[in-house]
């Protein structure tokens, strides 16, 4: 088979083929042949395309795809007077090559869209993540994040005011929560809550180590930490103002971390439900004899109002009489006007 049957457009001339019988020891009906491009309205530019050890001879009508292909490559050096292909057996062979064209080496420009690489290869780094009404970044980013300290770390209770508009119960709730956030950024060993001198003023005691005591006032003063206060009670950072604000700081020593002080938050939260569950039954207990005792005198009440009623209903010996007395004194003037 001639090798000019291979379809071409009209900027490119015919292409001068040269074929030649394989070996008896090949296989049967495999044909090698060269082929060259030359494209007219080039400074002689060509493409060299090597195909070997071809299954069929219909297959090389796949070259024909060369030519679109060598035209959308324009930013070849115009020194680069030859571009080589070689295709491998196993591209006519395996049924996953069938389907692709065949692409030769090239040199392309990169475009505006393509990514700008650095020296190292490696892609620009992405944008900066969109500021929020306090920053452009949060605590657990701000802020290292410690570890659980070591038994005798030495420690410092930070006494925190906050105000507030949620409530009591709000933050009471959620104190696990809270204490879970401090040790998990600060390595706080101890989180409680306590009453202010008024009823939107909360205090947070928290005992964390030495070392990190500069680091949290650090947070305190940025108001991240603030914000994730206000994401544990529900408050969406996109407010304009955070609802925990602090009023005043102070510190005090700490007991340090003791050999049974060094439970994580997980831990101290189950033996709070422990705790709270021992609570539940002393306190069933207590209702439950409240109650009994308010059957027993709503019981003697019942009696007493029964009584009260009877001896309402029943009329006195002395009203008995009275009436008897009326009733015959009024039966005599009857009778004195009748015998008028």
């Amino acid at each position: 088979m001639d090798l000019t049957d291979v379809t071409h457009s009209d900027s490119l001339p015919a292409l001068p083929t040269a074929a030649k019988q394989v070996p008896s020891d090949s296989a049967p009906g495999t044909i090698t042949g060269s082929a060259t491009l030359t494209e007219v309205n080039s400074d002689s530019q060509s493409i060299s395309i090597s195909v070997e050890n071809v299954e069929s001879p219909t297959q090389l009508q796949q070259l024909a795809t060369q030519e679109s292909e060598y035209h959308s490559c324009q930013g070849s050096a115009p020194n680069s007077h030859r571009n080589s292909l070689t295709v491998p057996p196993q591209s006519f062979t395996s049924p996953q090559y069938t389907q692709q064209p065949l692409r030769h080496s090239t040199t392309s420009v990169p475009s505006s869209s393509t990514p700008a690489l650095n020296s190292s290869g490696v892609a620009s780094p992405a944008p900066s993540r969109p500021e929020t009404p306090w920053g452009s970044s949060d605590i657990l980013s701000a802020a290292t994040t410690a570890s659980t300290p070591l038994i005798g770390t030495p420690t410092t209770t930070l006494h925190m005011a906050f105000h507030t508009k949620l409530g009591w119960m709000t933050w009471k709730d959620r104190e696990s929560s809270l204490f879970a956030l401090f040790e998990r950024v600060f390595g706080c060993t101890r989180a409680e809550l306590k009453f202010g001198e008024a009823m939107d003023t909360i205090g947070v005691d928290v005992e964390v180590p030495t070392a990190q005591v500069a680091s949290l006032e650090k947070e305190l003063r940025k108001k991240y930490l603030l914000a994730e206060i206000d994401k544990i009670h529900g408050v969406s950072p996109s407010v304009r103002a955070p609802d925990a604000r602090l009023l005043r700081t102070s510190k005090s020593l700490g007991s340090g971390v003791l050999e049974g002080n060094t439970k994580s938050s997980i831990l101290s939260l189950q033996d709070r439900i422990k705790a709270l569950h021992k609570c539940h039954e002393s306190r069933r207990k207590e209702v439950d004899a409240i109650l009994a005792q308010w059957d027993s005198m709503k019981t003697v009440l019942n009696d007493k109002a029964v009584k009260m009623d009877a001896k309402i209903e029943a009329k006195p010996p002395r009203m008995v009489e009275i009436e008897s007395w009326v009733v015959d004194r009024l039966m005599q003037e009857l009778k004195t006007v009748q015998e008028w």
